[in-house]
């Protein structure tokens, strides 16, 4: 066990050196921060501040965030150091309490230092690190033991708090809760698991409450925006193709730890492999995302865990593992390894995805810092401008904008992440449309509206459902007529103010 543990220390050593080589920023990670430094400055957690909208979908990282940020004062470094040091603990939990034995702790470093999903999305200042961290918790609990009511607890505190980091990764988790459960067979498990789940259900009452809706912004944007579940599901099918080319080794180790645990009848590994592939069908569903891999980072982060449990006893098989591993991780274009300092990749596919940290590291890379000034450099001068103007502007680029732009300008986000009343309007009709990008028809009056606080808006119908939404992000929290409004917008008592042909094919799109 000593050889094993000293091996895995060193193993994160070496990983820590290529997240450090490859570590940056995102855009969207701005509009998290936006809300952090708002929250720390007293504006409460608003994106524009006076109006409640829910701009990020991670919760507890933002939270983490804003905590370290309350102490630094500062945002660049104190995210970069703190996704580096929770994705080198979730690489040690993994090497040290779920691996089943020195060849499965090398074997899972080997696999992480590779993925280049994995690699990007370790720093990013997305919630990435944070999710593996507590997946490779989740693992660590549930392959050890049996299955008591304590257990149960832990497995549902450690998903529920995932799910408060990020929603869906409640899907990876799902059939190993339920086996667990099923296992405990008592009403003590079943109330250990509500237990457990009492933080997630803490903070859903607080976003109703605060916010109005149960869900982030962001959501009601993305999924709501009137694209048919077919095109979604194809575009979610491109998604997957373009990691199988520019980043082979993620999905591929995807798919083996799914495998493994099937064709050698794991049956312990069973439920997580489960939760892989009910995870995937879901990001197919939805589309995918703009961001080259970043939501293929949890499935293979647990399919590693199920890959470090399988015990190699013949050493010229995992041998032969081990090189074909290597090679995969190794020979891509855009390889971890072939990162530095000067790491560029700006092309986006036919699809609308990119390698973001390509596009962005010459902007917000670590090691790329100082040639234009402190990071990130894309957009900075842009929204300080805007920050000594004021008033409300119209920008699609949220984060790194909308961050230094400060709390004093008011942006208008046509794609409906940060605004209210877009979020719940269809998209335009556009058949070229980019996933994660779906701009909406700013209506007649509505800048003025913002601008003036009084109700201008042309389309007196739509007006009337602006003025519910208004409420619900600007009326007094304790309001009752508030609190009613929020329950019947939910409800959907309100759709009938909202044209929806009109503004999903907007004259002259049809």
């Amino acid at each position: 066990m000593k050889y094993s543990a000293g091996a895995a220390v060193v193993l994160v050593a070496l990983f820590g050196a290529v997240v450090v080589r490859t570590a940056w920023l995102s855009d969207d990670a701005y509009i998290t921060f936006r809300t952090a430094d708002n929250f720390v400055h007293g504006h409460g957690l608003t994106w524009n501040p006076g109006e409640r909208v829910q701009a990020y979908t991670h919760p507890l990282w933002m939270f983490l965030v804003t905590g370290v940020c309350a102490v630094t004062r500062e945002m660049f470094a104190s995210a970069v150091v703190l996704s580096i040091l929770v994705s080198l603990v979730a690489v040690l939990v993994l090497g040290l309490r779920v691996s089943a034995s020195p060849r499965g702790t090398a074997l899972a470093f080997l696999l992480v230092v590779s993925s280049k999903a994995f690699v990007d999305y370790s720093t990013s200042g997305l919630e990435n690190a944070l999710t593996h961290l507590l997946l490779a918790v989740f693992a660590a609990v549930f392959f050890r033991g049996g299955f008591s009511t304590r257990k149960v607890f832990l497995l549902s505190l450690v998903a529920g708090l995932a799910a408060l980091n990020r929603m869906d990764t409640i899907l990876l988790l799902l059939p190993a809760l339920l086996f667990a459960l099923y296992k405990a067979r008592s009403w003590k498990g079943a109330r250990s698991m509500a237990l457990g789940f009492l933080p997630f259900i803490v903070w859903e009452i607080f976003a109703v409450f605060y916010y109005g809706f149960p869900f982030p912004n962001p959501a009601y944007s993305k999924l709501g925006a009137g694209i048919p579940a077919a095109e979604l599901a194809r575009q979610g099918g491109f998604y997957l193709l373009n990691s199988i080319r520019i980043d082979p080794l993620t999905l591929a180790v995807a798919a083996a730890g799914m495998a493994v645990v099937f064709l050698r009848k794991y049956r312990p590994g069973l439920p997580l492999a489960a939760g892989c592939l009910l995870y995937l069908l879901y990001v197919v569903r939805v589309g995918g995302d703009f961001m080259s891999g970043r939501f293929l980072t949890a499935p293979f982060f647990i399919a590693v865990a199920l890959l470090s449990r399988v015990r190699f006893k013949n050493a010229a098989v995992f041998g032969a593992v081990f090189l074909v591993a290597a090679a995969a991780g190794a020979l891509p274009k855009y390889a971890p390894a072939k990162s530095g300092p000067h790491y560029a990749n700006i092309a986006i596919d036919a699809h609308g995805i990119s390698d973001e940290r390509g596009f962005y590291f010459p902007y917000a890379g670590l090691l790329a810092a100082g040639r234009e000034g402190p990071p990130p450099t894309l957009n900075r001068e842009a929204g300080l401008k805007a920050r000594k103007e004021g008033g409300v502007v119209i920008n699609h680029a949220l984060g790194y904008f909308g961050f230094f732009a400060g709390p004093g300008v008011h942006i208008v986000d046509p794609h409906g992440l940060a605004d209210p009343l877009l979020a719940h309007m269809p998209a335009f009709y556009d058949p070229k449309w980019r996933i994660g990008h779906f701009a909406r028809v700013i209506p007649g009056g509505y800048v003025e509206t913002l601008r003036e606080r009084k109700i201008l808006i042309h389309d007196k119908n739509l007006g009337e459902y602006f003025r519910r939404i208004n409420l619900i992000v600007r009326g007094k929290l304790f309001s009752l007529r508030r609190l009613k409004t929020i329950v019947e917008f939910n409800l959907g008592r309100y759709r009938h103010f909202l044209d929806w042909e009109l503004y999903r094919f907007p004259p002259g799109t049809r």
